[in-house]
């Protein structure tokens, strides 16, 4: 209560908080595979063998796969070019952004805990799109989301 004996008039609460939260992990994650993949060839091997392009819901990280991806299949590894490729400056920097996100791992069981983690996780979101998107009709498609999903589940990580 005020001094006045009237309460504060009560101010709109913000029900996004949650999603935005939710987004922003999900885009955390999507920054921690790039990051690895440009990193560490094992950790990109791991990566591409469960995360496709189209799985990375941030449209600026899913060009960013993209481009990595192309470059890693002919042999390079070449995030300057990938950041050049960019025009906007605000783009460059979110791209830049990319290949310096740190997480510290302490060990090899954090790291594919982590690898795990954020895999899932891209993958999931990635899925969880692919279906919103999917024409009810398309049964190849339906039958691959459910195929992807289920290699999913049995995701074990392994760095050995």
């Amino acid at each position: 209560l005020m001094l006045g004996g009237t309460a504060p008039p009560e101010r709109p609460r913000d029900v996004s908080g949650r999603r935005k939260e939710k987004e922003e992990s999900g885009e955390a994650s999507q920054k921690f595979l790039l990051t690895w993949m440009i990193s560490d060839p094992v950790y990109s091997q791991v990566i591409r063998r469960y995360v496709e392009p189209d799985d990375f819901t941030t449209p600026l990280y899913r060009q960013i796969a993209g481009m990595l991806y192309e470059q890693q299949e002919q042999g390079e590894n070449n995030p300057a070019r990938i950041i050049g490729a960019f025009e906007d400056a605000e783009e460059q920097r979110r791209a830049a952004g990319v290949f310096n996100a740190l997480l510290k791992v302490e060990s090899k069981e954090e790291m594919e805990k982590a690898l795990q983690l954020n895999i899932k996780k891209v993958c999931k979101n990635g899925l969880d799109k692919a279906a919103r998107e999917l024409d009810p009709a398309d049964m190849a498609g339906m039958q691959r989301l459910v195929q992807r999903r289920r290699q999913l589940e049995k995701l074990h990580i392994s760095l050995d």
